[in-house]
């Protein structure tokens, strides 16, 4: 079967691949990369995140993105539909993903986050530490290689804020808000519960004793007993003397400046509580 010009593949492996995207993908990079006849070459950015299971924003590229090393001799094609990247590839940076030459995790994140948005590097840093064996030392040894590139002092801060904790596209985006907004930072995935666990919350501000839960639709696409559980879990934070605050996506993309102050709100009634209590 035809992938590019002049560049074919078996018909069975074609096949096999069609029921993952991140296969078939794969089998595009591969292409482009052999279409571009650079060496050292490999797909990066957004493609390099597919191959290797990373979250992002913006869900799973249309375009194929390769970086090739522009210090090394090559013969390059034009690709029209193919991104390309210039910039240096040691090869501690590249490894393979189903075959396919692409950057390492920890490279793929940072080339990420030095060009987006700090709220989408930080989805992909946060996934990155949560999904794979990449540690935040990987990051800090790429962002040292890299000193001096375009974007990179970006990416240093999308490191500094990442949080293995945060289970969720949605809770890194939750992150990101509490900051923007000025909000002290929480603590996040604390079991809470003296006596007896009531149960692990997103996230929680010890000295204002609020929680605020990040109630994303996946949590309750396992049916109407987890909304029941949920609920008596909450009734059971507040007994125990907590703040508890919902939020949906809505409320931190669309009005986090209303959101933020529903949770200052509640930082000084837990502020109330404690005086009152003392």
């Amino acid at each position: 079967m035809r992938l590019r010009d002049g560049i074919y593949a078996e018909a069975q492996l074609v096949d096999a691949c069609a029921e993952s995207l991140a296969r078939r993908h794969g089998l595009d990079v591969a292409a482009a990369l052999l279409a571009l006849r650079a060496d050292p070459a490999a797909g990066s950015h957004r493609s390099a995140a597919l191959l290797h299971g990373l979250e992002t924003l913006k869900g799973p590229p249309t375009q194929v993105t390769v970086t090739r090393d522009p210090r090394r001799q090559h013969l390059e094609a034009r690709l029209l539909d193919v991104r390309i990247r210039a910039a240096r590839l040691p090869p501690d940076h590249v490894t393979r993903v189903h075959g396919v030459a692409v950057t390492t995790v920890a490279r793929t994140v940072i080339d990420l986050a030095r060009r987006l948005p700090f709220r989408d590097g930080v989805v992909v840093a946060d996934s990155a530490l949560r999904e794979t064996r990449m540690t935040a030392a990987d990051m800090w040894a790429v962002l040292a290689a890299c000193r001096g590139w375009p974007g990179i002092r970006r990416a240093g801060k999308v490191v500094t804020f990442t949080d293995a904790r945060a289970e969720s596209v949605f809770e890194s985006v939750s992150r990101v808000m509490f900051a923007e907004q000025g909000l002290p930072p929480p603590l996040t995935q604390v079991r809470l519960g003296d006596d007896a666990l009531i149960g692990r919350v997103d996230f929680y501000w010890p000295r204002y004793v609020t929680v605020v839960e990040a109630d994303g639709l996946a949590k309750y696409e396992r049916g109407p007993y987890v909304l029941v559980a949920e609920k008596l879990r909450e009734e059971r934070l507040r007994e125990a003397g907590f703040e508890v605050i919902r939020i949906v996506w809505d409320d931190v993309v669309k009005r986090p400046q209303q959101t933020a102050q529903r949770i200052r709100r509640a930082f000084a009634r837990g502020l109330e509580r404690n005086a009152a209590a003392s």
